[in-house]
């Protein structure tokens, strides 16, 4: 399965979503992290007031216009369930998504909605909105956010400028992938009646590229789908030790061949993917971090152009983070 052109898209993390890594000064004076740790340590009334102003600066028009401008075709839009619901704990205002749904289609992007974070936490990440236990798979929290997917389905589902849906963002399966199955069984038959034929359903490979593939390309709803996958090298004791050239590589060579690999079998988004690397990994002394970064990002933008339907950098903005923010990186980025 080969695409002549994949989507360029970049992510608008931390403006519905926020981490507190990427924009630390709105957690000032609060020690844990996730959106919902601004409400119970600063309080309903100060955290809102923080993320009001947050969410109405953050991103703006004029961001939608520098994204098309230099040569994204699309965005991928994290998003809570917190947006759509009336819930104590989280500013509930849809309107900074019918914002970005305007400024897309004004500016000719095409949208990724994607669900990034669920009831009762898919990942116990804070970009799920809180850290902790996982309560997504509790079935009144599976129902929930169900529920919330068909809403923003119906919403959203025949709007010109959506190119995708992301039923949820890295959820953790561990070994029990059926689980995350029997829900994606039921949210594309959530979503389908609401969307246009052409929009894609996307579903995240949960950390199992290889075994997911296999296992939805025996669902009857295959050819509808798109995989998620999430490409980075800085988490594991492999990427902690390994030099520049062994990444670059592993860009070129492994990666290419796990998306060949899936391709084969269906459509595949790399939903994340930067020029960051590992602050411990041995570096060529004739090589400066700007230099290393330009080549790491031309290396994986070539194999991601070549072998994938679409890919996203993580992502648009965020201040003071080197090669994660791309509006400030792409200067060197694009040496």
């Amino acid at each position: 399965m080969r695409y002549k052109q994949a989507h360029r898209g970049i992510n608008l993390g931390g403006w519905l979503v926020v981490e507190k890594w990427m924009t630390p000064e709105l957690f000032t004076g609060v020690k844990q992290s996730g959106e919902l740790a601004l409400y119970r340590e600063l309080g309903t009334v100060e955290a809102k007031k923080r993320i009001q102003r947050h969410r109405d600066t953050f991103i703006s028009e004029q961001d939608f216009q520098w994204i098309s401008r230099h040569g994204f075709t699309l965005v991928r839009l994290p998003v809570g369930y917190w947006a759509f619901e009336n819930v104590d704990d989280y500013v509930d205002d849809e309107t900074y998504i019918d914002r970005a749904f305007i400024w897309a289609k004004k500016y000719n992007l095409r949208v990724i909605l994607d669900f990034h974070g669920l009831q009762g936490s898919q990942n116990g990440y804070d970009h799920s909105g809180e850290t902790g236990k996982i309560g997504f798979y509790k079935h009144r929290n599976r129902t929930k956010s169900l529920a919330t997917l068909g809403y923003m389905a119906r919403k959203y589902g025949k709007h010109p400028s959506l190119i995708g849906i992301e039923v949820v963002n890295e959820p953790k399966a561990r070994w029990f992938i059926w689980r995350i199955l029997r829900y994606y069984d039921k949210a594309v038959s959530t979503i389908e009646p609401y969307v246009r034929p052409d929009v894609k359903i996307i579903l995240s490979d949960a950390f199992k590229p290889r075994r997911m593939a296999l296992a939805l390309k025996r669902r009857k709803y295959f050819s509808r789908i798109v995989l998620d996958i999430h490409l980075y090298q800085l988490y594991n004791w492999r990427d902690q030790r390994m030099g520049f050239s062994e990444h670059l590589y592993r860009a070129t060579h492994d990666w290419a061949d796990l998306l060949d690999d899936i391709q084969s079998q269906i459509a595949v988004l790399v939903g994340e993917w930067s020029a960051a690397l590992p602050a411990t990994m041995q570096r060529p002394k004739a090589l400066g971090q700007k230099h290393i970064a330009a080549k790491y990002y031309q290396a994986q933008l070539q194999t991601f152009d070549e072998g994938t339907w679409g890919h996203c950098y993580w992502t648009y903005k965020a201040p003071g983070c080197g090669d994660w923010s791309y509006k400030q990186a792409h200067v060197w980025l694009l040496k």
